[in-house]
């Protein structure tokens, strides 16, 4: 029974060829290619060619390794076996197409692997170079930008402390909590990374909410007039005066829809409305609409 399975499986991948001492074909089993007796072997394939060459060699047997061979339409890649006999070559052929096929497709699946491990720790490495280099600028720009501000803020607080009329005092605090809020938008962004990578922290103390409004109130009205449009405020008189939240990012996030409905606006009113939804247990839910 195994007989019957080796020769089933075995003679299909392999195939013996006897030739002369001049290269001619004495006998072949043509398991897989077709040969003529009395054809000059290299007449097959030119690979051939190199039995001639190794005739006067000392060596009785010689193996040839991945030989590709097309023979009547059929390309196989083979291990070749030449081996001296009194009445000629033996020439054994082992059809290894399959196993060099799956070989290519191993060596190229881990060459590509080197080559995306690779390209992923250079794209890696441009990626921190560009963290740095944008923390050096963030770095340097911001401490250029501290010292005018440093100067801003003296300047403001040597001017309150001059005589005054009650418009100019309410300017002057206008100014300072700008640059108040510039300082600490300012400081911020030297903690970009934090940023980034969704760590940034909340800080919440007590403030005057109706403080932080009137400046949005000067401001955007100032700005509203320079494009010929109306700034309107609506404040629910049931929102609380004081509130413990992070100051600094509703001022951002209330600055930041303003300017966009600015900037979209170009003719009527933008108005800004600030309602109490509920308060419960000392907590205030506040509503802003733009």
């Amino acid at each position: 029974m195994l007989d019957s399975y080796k020769k089933q499986y075995t003679d299909q991948t392999i195939q013996f060829v006897m030739v002369d001492p001049l290269g001619k074909v004495l006998d072949s089993d043509e398991t897989f290619f077709s040969l003529k007796k009395g054809q000059p072997i290299e007449k097959v394939h030119p690979f051939f060619q190199c039995i001639h060459s190794l005739k006067d060699v000392p060596v009785a047997e010689h193996i040839f390794n991945c030989v590709h061979l097309e023979i009547d339409g059929t390309d196989r890649t083979t291990d070749i076996r030449m081996v001296k006999k009194p009445n000629g070559t033996l020439i054994v052929i082992y059809d290894l197409t399959q196993h060099y096929d799956e070989y290519q497709l191993v060596a190229q699946a881990r060459n590509e692997s080197i080559i995306n491990s690779e390209l992923i720790i250079i794209k890696n490495n441009e990626l921190e170079e560009r963290e740095r280099f944008k923390n050096r600028f963030i770095q340097n720009f911001s401490h250029e930008l501290r010292n005018p501000l440093t100067s801003i803020l003296s300047i403001t607080n040597l001017l309150a402390e001059t005589p005054l009329t009650s418009q100019q005092k309410k300017m002057i605090d206008f100014l300072r909590d700008s640059t108040q809020n510039l300082k600490l938008m300012l400081e911020d962004i030297l903690s970009i990374s934090m940023i980034s990578s969704g760590r940034l922290s909340l800080t919440e103390k007590t403030f005057s909410l109706y403080k932080l409004l009137n400046l949005l109130r000067f401001t955007y009205s100032s700005k509203a007039k320079a494009k010929n449009i109306v700034f309107d405020m609506q404040i629910d008189d049931k929102v609380p005066e004081f509130v413990e939240a992070d100051r600094l990012r509703l001022y951002q996030i209330l600055a930041n829809l303003l300017d966009n409905a600015l900037k979209y606006t170009h003719r009527g009113t933008i108005t800004l409305k600030v309602g109490l939804n509920q308060k419960r247990a000392n907590r205030a839910n506040v509503h802003f609409s733009i």
